[in-house]
Parts: C-alpha cells; sequence; structure tokens
C-alpha cells in the first residue's frame, strides 16, 4: 500500500471517530423532555405525556448517549491498536 492510500485510510478511520463524537455532543446538547407526544402513524393515535410523565423517555435518552460513549471508546481502542501496530510493523 502506498503513502497516499495509507494516509487516506488513516484520515477515514480519524474521521469517522470525530463524526461520532460530533453525533455524542448533539446529543448531549440535548435538554431532557419536558413533554412529549407519540403517534402510532399506522393507526393515528397519539399518546402526550406531561414532565412528570417523561422519566422514561429521558432514561433511553441517556442510554443512547451511554451507548455512543461505548462506541467511541471501542473505536479509539481499535485505532490506536491498528496505526501503532502498522507503524511498529514499518
Amino acid at each position: 500500500m502506498g503513502i497516499y492510500e495509507i494516509k487516506s485510510e488513516f484520515n477515514s478511520d480519524l474521521k469517522r471517530i470525530d463524526h461520532m463524537k460530533t453525533i455524542l455532543e448533539r446529543l448531549r446538547s440535548g435538554d431532557v423532555f419536558k413533554g412529549a407526544t407519540v403517534r402510532d402513524w399506522g393507526t393515528g393515535d397519539q399518546a402526550c405525556f406531561e414532565e412528570d410523565e417523561c422519566e422514561w423517555l429521558n432514561d433511553l435518552w441517556s442510554e443512547q448517549i451511554n451507548k455512543i460513549i461505548d462506541e467511541i471508546e471501542i473505536e479509539e481502542k481499535k485505532f490506536i491498536n491498528k496505526w501503532n501496530r502498522s507503524i511498529t510493523d514499518e
């Protein structure tokens, strides 16, 4: 593999991690849910939840944030192992 291919692969791997961090920051910038309306588009039924009924939604939001944090940590470890190994193999 030539230098340009290696550089391209390195940048691609790094951009993937940066993209995941951007998503994480966007999720973290959201406030807690103060209310919600959930609609079943098939039937047209909807349910409205007041602030005190949204704890489950806030819990789901937190779970998604934690999953992305875990994914980022895994990807960063893979990145370090891959590129550290590539450098030491040279």
